[in-house]
């Protein structure tokens, strides 16, 4: 079951990441693309073949990682989103393809110059 990630933002990194990063290797990614990650903010990680995805959180006192790996199927093709909604990030991770597209100019925008 996904926790609830209302009224947060989810930062996708843009680039495949290798699964067997935990704790301190995603926080280390998220760091280097966002400046204070224990903001409440959700950061989610895909692998290169889209079977396997994380997404890493601060939860009250400690970080969290919530990962899916799917038995067929890959996750939707969401690089370049840069950022997803919640409820977007909930349909990601049931394997839906109706995420994907393409990054917008407010996206783009938002995205650098936050």
């Amino acid at each position: 079951m996904m926790p609830s990630f209302m009224n947060t933002q989810v930062w996708v990194y843009m680039n495949s990441v290798d699964m067997r990063m935990g704790y301190d290797g995603l926080y280390g990614l998220a760091r280097a693309f966002h400046s204070s990650p224990r903001n409440g903010d959700v950061f989610l990680f895909v692998s290169s073949d889209r079977k396997k995805a994380k997404a890493l959180f601060w939860a009250r006192n400690g970080l969290m990682i919530v990962m899916k790996r799917l038995e067929s199927g890959t996750f939707a093709k969401i690089f370049s989103r840069g950022k997803i909604t919640p409820s977007e990030l909930n349909l990601f991770f049931e394997g839906s393809h109706q995420v994907e597209r393409n990054l917008s100019v407010k996206d783009m925008t938002d995205h650098f110059l936050d």
